[in-house]
């Protein structure tokens, strides 16, 4: 069983390995304002407001894809506009 922590100071997302207590990087050199889901798969989605996107962790194969990038004027978290499938 993992947890998945966002530190947005730093612009990275943390995985503890709760059987083992090692903590490992998933991601680094995201934006601030950083939010987490899981789906029932166990992929981790990212949404890296700062840099208008959301990530998609795969945690089988251990690989970071982009899913979505936005486009447009900010407002709040995210840019309005044209959302872009990567």
């Amino acid at each position: 069983m993992r947890t998945y922590i966002a530190e947005g100071d730093s612009g990275k997302i943390r995985v503890i390995n709760l059987s083992t207590g090692i903590i490992g990087t998933v991601a680094s050199g995201l934006g601030q304002g950083l939010r987490l889901t899981l789906n029932s798969a166990g992929n981790v989605f990212i949404a890296d407001g700062h840099n208008q996107r959301i990530l998609r962790f795969d945690a089988a194969r251990s690989t970071i894809s982009t899913v979505l990038l936005g486009s447009g004027v900010k407002i709040g978290f995210f840019k309005t506009g044209e959302a872009v499938l990567a």
